[in-house]
């Protein structure tokens, strides 16, 4: 086995890539197992970075994409794929035909309601393993960390 392969155990010699996606990819499982406790089936990680840019006022299609950063074309179709499970609805912009306006439905404000504690509960299982001092320390350096980081050309 190479220094990059590690068969998905944690280890010490394992590169940063590698361990952040490790986490993250952790803490998208639980998010994930505790929507399904919650009856929401269908959602899946792909998800997570649209709904948290959406509201019940609504934007179009593009200003959506752009703000999650991905194609017009990817954003359309995680939207259809929420719209069908009822999470969105969508209708032809009235000022601009060409465009969608793209807006949570009241099934898509309890799931981020629900995501919401969801969240949390992640947070408080994470604060039982490391501790509230090493757990406010984490978060710290994260944030510090994205913030110093996105600087960077």
């Amino acid at each position: 086995m190479n220094q990059y392969h590690r068969g998905g155990s944690t280890s010490s010699s394992a590169h940063l890539g590698q361990l952040l996606h490790e986490l993250a990819s952790d803490f998208q499982q639980r998010t994930l197992a505790k929507c399904k406790l919650r009856g929401h089936v269908k959602i899946r990680g792909a998800h997570s970075a649209i709904l948290g840019h959406m509201d019940t006022s609504g934007m179009c299609l593009t200003e959506l994409a752009q703000r999650v950063g991905i194609s017009q074309q990817a954003t359309g179709k995680l939207i259809k794929d929420l719209e069908r499970n009822g999470y969105a609805s969508s209708h032809t912009d009235s000022r601009d035909k060409r465009s969608r306006i793209i807006r949570l439905s009241e099934r898509g404000v309890a799931l981020i309601q629900d995501i919401e504690e969801i969240l949390e509960e992640v947070r408080r299982e994470y604060r039982a393993v490391l501790g509230e001092e090493a757990m406010q320390t984490f978060e710290r350096q994260l944030q510090s960390t994205a913030r110093l980081l996105t600087r960077i050309p």
